[in-house]
This record gives structure tokens, C-alpha cells and sequence, in this order.
């Protein structure tokens, strides 16, 4: 029984790292390609209120 938890604590923690990992890459992906994201945006909403 203990080293079924031990097992689960570290699938845990490596699942936790695995996760944290692909969510930074995920927010610097968005980030860099937020200000392409924006510029598609803008004029169509300035159209639309125009």
C-alpha cells in the first residue's frame, strides 16, 4: 500500500510538471501571437462600429 502512494505521489508530481510546462509554453505562444491576433480584430470592429 505505501508504495502505491509513493507511485501516485510521483505520477502526481510528474503530471503537475508536465502540466505546468505546456501551460508556459501555451501563455508565450498566445503572447507573442496576440498582437497578430489584435491587429486582425481591430479593423473589423472599428468597421463595425464606423
Amino acid at each position: 500500500m505505501p508504495l502505491l502512494v509513493k507511485v501516485s505521489f510521483f505520477l502526481g508530481a510528474l503530471f503537475i510538471q508536465l502540466y505546468r510546462l505546456i501551460l508556459s509554453k501555451a501563455i508565450v505562444y498566445i503572447l507573442m501571437h496576440s498582437h497578430i491576433v489584435l491587429y486582425r480584430i481591430k479593423p473589423s470592429s472599428i468597421v463595425g462600429s464606423s
